[in-house]
């Protein structure tokens, strides 16, 4: 199946992606994916925040600072983030524009909430916002986030994912969006997720020709 996906270009050396992790999750969960973007010429930036303490706007702050702060000499930053990550980026995009902001990949993000969230908060959301900042209850952090988002953002989601459903994936204005034969940590860890985050880095879409091949479907 690998050899089916034509590869893009090489990176530009002066491009930077930062990677976020999600929700209980660390740096180590994001290392083969950054070990993938390497190989194809990324300066790479493994960020991480403690997603178990805080909250989203909290971290988002952190997040933002540390883009318009460390990175703004960077001729382009791209974000590539997973889960809780993804709403950290957009909360922190949120806070301000950034001239320099490349593409963005959001795997299995909860964009719309998620009912497993609803569902806990009310036993360990005063114990952890971040799971009460998850919910898809209309008043939680995330769903009321600004509904757009820059251009240039493309979505992988999981057909097997038991945490995000696929319906909470999607965003308004979002370039592309696919939907992979995964569960909701595996898109971190196996190769294909990989190469489309890369080629979506590259050209702004994710592979068409090889969609129906991958098990994925553009919604």
């Amino acid at each position: 199946m690998e050899e089916l996906i034509t590869r893009p270009p090489k990176a530009d050396p002066d491009d930077v992606v930062v990677v976020i992790h999600g929700f209980a999750g660390s740096r180590l969960w994001m290392l083969p994916l950054c070990w993938r973007l390497r190989s194809r010429g990324y300066r790479v930036v493994n960020w991480g925040y403690p997603s178990l303490r805080g909250n989203v706007a909290t971290h988002a702050a952190r997040l933002h600072d540390y883009l318009s702060e460390s990175l703004f000499r960077e001729r382009c930053v791209h974000l590539v983030a997973h889960s809780m990550g993804a709403i950290v980026v957009r909360a922190a995009l949120s806070m301000g524009p950034a001239a320099n902001l490349g593409r963005v990949v959001l795997l299995s993000p909860p964009n719309r909430g998620t009912p497993i969230a609803r569902w806990a908060a009310p036993l360990l959301g005063r114990l952890c916002q971040g799971i009460a900042d998850l919910s898809d209850h209309m008043g939680s952090t995330v769903c009321r986030l600004p509904v757009g988002c820059p251009t240039g953002v493309g979505i992988l989601a999981a057909r097997f994912d038991l945490l995000v459903p696929i319906a909470s994936t999607h965003l308004t204005g979002a370039s592309d969006h696919l939907v992979l034969n995964a569960s909701h940590n595996s898109l971190l860890l196996t190769r294909t997720p990989a190469r489309l985050v890369v080629t979506f880095l590259e050209t702004g879409r994710f592979e068409t020709g090889c969609r129906r091949l991958l098990g994925g479907a553009a919604d």
